[in-house]
């Protein structure tokens, strides 16, 4: 099947250097294109050791929203997708801006997700989220002795 031609608006050097920076298999693609528009989807795919349906699927992407559609696919930075996002994201984000409610301890805030957005996330991961995008801190009175002062 013949490549339906697809514009590729970036350069071929911009996308060298894309390439070059982050060996994605999807710039690859856009400089094979770039290149060769009459190449087929089978060639790309054998190419890319990719398989065809891939391809179109990627090309498709490609032609919504250009390559930040294209190279977005939900993932952090890290390669995992978000537990915490959208509407559950902006009602944590609500009560935790909120000075009338209070959470104690991340394991209050881990058990109001349960209960309300029945989500399950393990501690050490809530943790780590609500420093990295809130940047809180857990402020629980340490008990002292009495005579201490």
């Amino acid at each position: 099947m013949k490549n339906k031609s697809i514009i590729i608006k970036e350069t071929e050097i911009e996308l060298k250097k894309l390439l070059k920076s982050s060996k994605n298999p999807k710039i690859h693609m856009l400089l094979l294109i770039k290149i060769d528009p009459q190449m087929s989807f089978t060639n790309i795919a054998k190419v890319l050791s990719k398989r065809r349906a891939t391809i179109i699927e990627w090309q498709k992407k490609y032609k919504e929203g250009e390559i930040e559609k294209l190279l977005y696919d939900g993932r952090s930075k890290n390669g995992k997708i978000a537990t915490i996002r959208g509407e559950v994201y902006k009602d944590l984000e609500k009560k935790l801006k909120d000075p009338e409610t209070t959470f104690r301890t991340y394991l209050d805030i881990k058990d109001w997700l349960e209960k309300k957005h029945n989500i399950i996330i393990k501690y050490k991961t809530l943790q780590k989220f609500l420093k990295t995008k809130f940047k809180t801190k857990s402020k629980v009175a340490r008990p002292r002795h009495q005579k201490k002062k």
